[in-house]
């Protein structure tokens, strides 16, 4: 989910800072999802999408934030998103 996408990006940050300074200029997963596309470590596709399904989670976290509702959803929902987490994750964390 959430925290997965933002332990993604973190880590490539602190992985290709050395060789790419300009990633560490932002905090937010967002902006760094677009430098690693646009520095060529992330493929453009892939940042779009993960950015795609981090506002969608996070939009939901805050809707139920406001409903005073604990931020859990069933786990039919999402599916797509946290499939494509799951092959980031595994792109990046497992295989390299």
């Amino acid at each position: 989910g959430i925290t997965d996408i933002e332990f993604i990006t973190q880590y490539l940050v602190l992985r290709y800072a050395h060789e790419k300074p300009k990633l560490t200029r932002w905090s937010d997963n967002v902006r760094i999802l677009e430098l690693l596309a646009q520095n060529d470590i992330m493929e453009e596709q892939e940042a779009m999408a993960l950015t795609r399904a981090y506002t969608t989670l996070r939009d939901e976290l805050h809707h139920l934030a406001l409903q005073e509702l604990p931020g859990h959803v069933s786990e039919d929902c999402f599916t797509a998103e946290r499939e494509l987490v799951r092959a980031s994750w595994q792109k990046w964390l497992v295989e390299e």
